[in-house]
């Protein structure tokens, strides 16, 4: 969602306040000029003191998913880290529509249907075989064993050959 400019200014003075308190004069423009420019100190106190939708918003979304994977790293601090998860559930949302992903630069490069097909194997506890991730997905199989075999490539899942109603089928479960 684009803030138009009112609403930018409304949450900036917010976010300032929280983040910001002792320079009362910084505005909207210095404070994301330094973002954009890699000020470390400014990164990590909007961090730790914005709410982190707020910072997520002011930074525009698309930045945040392009950068958040290397700007993570900095939250080392005890003080950070729950707006740190809550940022990173916020980037899988975003990114896989799953909140429990590990934010990976892996996940930028999948297409929407390598998405979908890593959502429906995830959130089953015990490892599926491709017929049945195809069966949950609605989709042809080939189409399934496609995207899985990229997955496996890319090291997000794992396959393993196991034996189901005197059958040998490859049990497909994430890494």
């Amino acid at each position: 969602m684009r803030l138009t400019s009112k609403q930018r200014q409304i949450r900036w003075k917010k976010a300032r306040r929280m983040a910001f308190w002792d320079q009362p004069n910084y505005e909207y423009r210095e404070w994301q000029q330094a973002i954009l420019n890699g000020d470390t100190r400014t990164l990590l106190q909007s961090i730790q003191y914005m709410k982190p939708i707020d910072f997520i918003r002011l930074i525009d979304i698309n930045y945040f998913v392009e950068h958040w994977i290397d700007w993570s790293v900095c939250c080392d601090d005890k003080k950070m880290r729950t707006n740190c998860i809550l940022l990173d559930a916020l980037w899988g949302d975003y990114v896989m529509n799953n909140a429990l992903v590990i934010p990976n630069n892996k996940y930028l490069s999948l297409t929407k249907k390598q998405k979908e097909t890593y959502n429906i194997a995830t959130h089953h506890p015990t490892p599926l075989s491709m017929y049945q991730i195809a069966k949950f997905a609605k989709r042809h199989y080939r189409r399934v064993r496609d995207d899985i075999n990229a997955l496996v490539q890319k090291q997000l899942f794992k396959k393993e050959r196991a034996k189901r109603n005197n059958r040998t089928v490859d049990l497909i479960s994430p890494q």
